[in-house]
């Protein structure tokens, strides 16, 4: 049965990756309309990337502590 913790770190990963996504898009429509606006543009670009790096980042770090927890199995 899977941990709490490790319940709750993917549901938060795939709800910032999901919201990354969804401010990426709209930084693409916010450049597209006319008139272009740009400094919304850019802040939703950054805003998007940021909580895709910040997911990609908790992921990276539930891995790497779960390969910590398990023994490692055969000989170097």
């Amino acid at each position: 049965m899977a941990d709490t913790r490790q319940v709750v770190t993917i549901a938060t990963a795939i709800l910032l990756i999901i919201a990354g996504i969804y401010f990426l898009f709209n930084s693409m429509s916010l450049i597209t309309s006319e008139p272009p606006r740009v400094a919304a543009s850019l802040l939703a670009a950054v805003l998007g990337l940021s909580l895709v790096s910040a997911a990609v980042t908790l992921l990276r770090t539930w891995l790497l502590s779960e390969q910590k927890e398990r023994p490692r199995s055969g000989v170097r």
